[in-house]
């Protein structure tokens, strides 16, 4: 599936960086995509695989990005 929103953490936490967008935020565990973006970044992100951690929702594994940059701030 495809997820967009705008990047509220980028790599403050290390490999671990959120998204939000109107209706909630996920975390996206993933390194090439916690030091590619800024926050404030609109992506779009694709692949992956949710799964739990510390009992709540993130998204993990092989994912792709795309990110717009700061569009809309």
């Amino acid at each position: 599936g495809k997820l967009a929103g705008r990047v509220t953490v980028s790599n403050q936490f290390g490999a671990t960086l959120y998204i939000q967008d109107r209706t909630g935020g996920i975390s996206i565990f993933n390194a090439t995509m916690s030091n590619a973006v800024q926050i404030g970044d609109s992506v779009q992100v694709t692949g992956g695989t949710i799964n739990a951690f510390n009992q709540n929702k993130q998204i993990d594994g092989a994912v792709t990005f795309t990110s717009f940059g700061p569009q809309g701030n």
